[in-house]
């Protein structure tokens, strides 16, 4: 069986190729592809979560939801193997895809990346690697969006936590050292041609899979509406107790929900100064992996102004749309409520006539 570990990276399309391929799983199964199902929510959070160390992985709450104490991620893993194993065993696949990109951002040296290699052990030693890269300056600004959702309290224009994943060379260079140069496909993001799911099959040596059902499944946020929310996580946590606050219920698909203004945006200098940093490991990416390319990604830089972010009056707006919101959804639950009470008056009406027309003709 060969196995094909799609690592990500993120802000590549992972989220749309692990819908396509969720919903293709069940018609690739009689062509040889196993896509195993039900270790996340549509990709493979769940076996990422079992496959690497738990030190690396008890910050993401997500895996504090699945193990309580890491005194328990032993039987946690072993339960992870053995429903992994029993999928192989019933299909019986000439190749296994798996998809999470917490393959690259959560393995930080050739010594975490060997451990996966090792997880899969038992069932093969044949291996693809599949990544996708994304100049960094996109990724940089696009990832901001993912982690304002979460619990980052920093506006973008002070927000310099850079993920080390970045360095595409460095984490590159661990798989590489681990699984073999030659077994690493790796592609840049867009897509060339324009069709990710199609570069994503071809990548993978995989039967071509339909385009899923349309869903909005990863919307950004927009630049006002993003420093609003980093303002919100200084005085709202999005936890408590491990557990998520009800508090913040539905807030962020809110405030998606009304992102129509200015993309975020760092500006032209932030964006050059962002990839002189990475220069000569994209440099080195390309002559390994894409020697035929002048560069490794394109070179035309976005000048978009940068927006202003919010302030009192964008704080304002956001309270009435909020309340504008709420008063709309309790005036239909006062519709409800009368609709109903007027059908329990017309049952009574109803009850009644019937229980009198038995005494007048008992």
């Amino acid at each position: 069986m060969r196995i094909v570990l799609h690592i990500g990276f993120e802000k590549t399309g992972t989220t749309t190729i692990q819908n396509a391929m969720w919903h293709a799983a069940k018609a690739l199964r009689p062509q040889g592809v196993l896509y195993p199902l039900g270790f996340g929510r549509r990709g493979h959070e769940h076996l990422a979560l079992a496959m690497i160390a738990p030190e690396l992985m008890t910050d993401i709450r997500y895996w504090q939801q699945l193990v309580q104490n890491p005194d328990e991620f032993p039987t946690f893993r072993a339960d992870i193997r053995e429903r992994l194993g029993r999928q192989i065993a019933r299909v019986k696949p000439e190749t296994m895809v798996v998809s999470t990109e917490f393959l690259s951002s959560r393995l930080e040296d050739a010594v975490a990346v060997r451990s996966i290699k090792e997880f899969f052990a038992p069932w093969s030693d044949d291996f693809t690697i599949v990544a996708g890269i994304r100049r960094q300056d996109d990724t940089f600004v696009s990832h901001y969006s993912t982690t304002v959702k979460g619990n980052c309290d920093q506006r973008l224009d002070v927000y310099d936590q850079r993920a080390f994943w970045l360095d595409y060379n460095k984490v590159l260079g661990d798989w590489a050292e681990v699984f073999g140069a030659e077994n690493l496909v790796i592609r840049t993001f867009p897509p060339e041609g324009g069709d990710l799911l199609k570069e994503f099959t071809d990548a993978c040596g995989l039967p071509d899979i339909p385009s899923p059902p349309q869903e909005h499944l990863n919307p950004s946020l927009d630049h006002l509406n993003a420093s609003l929310l980093a303002d919100l996580n200084k005085r709202l946590p999005t936890h408590v107790d491990m557990a998520p606050n009800p508090a913040r219920a539905g807030g962020v698909d809110f405030l998606e929900a009304r992102s129509n203004g200015p993309k975020l945006e760092i500006g032209l200098a932030a964006r050059q100064a962002l990839l002189d940093d990475y220069a000569e490991g994209n440099e080195a990416v390309r002559a390994r992996f894409f020697p035929d390319r002048a560069t490794l990604f394109a070179t035309d830089l976005s000048d978009a102004p940068v927006p202003e972010m919010a302030g009192y009056e964008d704080a304002l707006d956001l309270v009435i749309d909020i309340w504008s919101e709420r008063a709309e959804v309790m005036a239909r639950l006062h519709e409800a409520e009368r609709k109903s009470a007027r059908g329990r008056i017309r049952s009574l009406k109803n009850l009644a006539r019937r229980i009198l027309r038995r005494w007048r003709f008992g």
